[in-house]
């Protein structure tokens, strides 16, 4: 799609509300670096995806939204030998651990891969850590 016709359509200001109900700074950059595709391979299983994900929120599962804190900077000084995080820096991996593992087992618990098999393709990237969890905890 050409730079006038997403102007006219307003592409980046909609972005920028859909942003808006993103559950984190993440969420948010990924939602505004989207691009337009007229790829039929991609769009149709977006849409399905979507559709997933509408009936998981939808459904019966009881589960919400667990914070996402942005630990990217945090992991990024990982990567240097010697690097120590400070204790807030600790918490906020140990909360990001819970909430990949909450999302996880809602996902793919109780049927769900059979019910969400998209969404459940995801979820299964998802790390599930209780150990390094508990462990940073404490």
């Amino acid at each position: 799609m050409n730079p006038h016709a997403l102007a006219v359509l307003e592409y980046r200001d909609a972005l920028d509300r859909v942003a808006r109900h993103a559950s984190s700074e993440q969420g948010a950059d990924a939602v505004r670096s989207l691009e337009p595709s007229a790829d039929l391979g991609w769009i149709v299983p977006e849409l399905e995806r979507v559709d997933e994900m509408r009936a998981f929120l939808g459904g019966d599962t009881g589960w919400s939204m667990a914070p996402v804190p942005d630990v990217r900077e945090a992991v990024r000084r990982l990567r240097v030998e010697g690097s120590v995080l400070d204790a807030g820096e600790l918490r906020a991996l140990a909360v990001l651990l819970a909430s990949s593992r909450a999302m996880r087992r809602a996902l793919l618990g109780q049927g769900g891969a059979e019910r969400f098999p998209l969404l459940a393709m995801i979820a299964g990237g998802l790390l599930e850590a209780e150990k390094d969890e508990a462990q940073i905890g404490r």
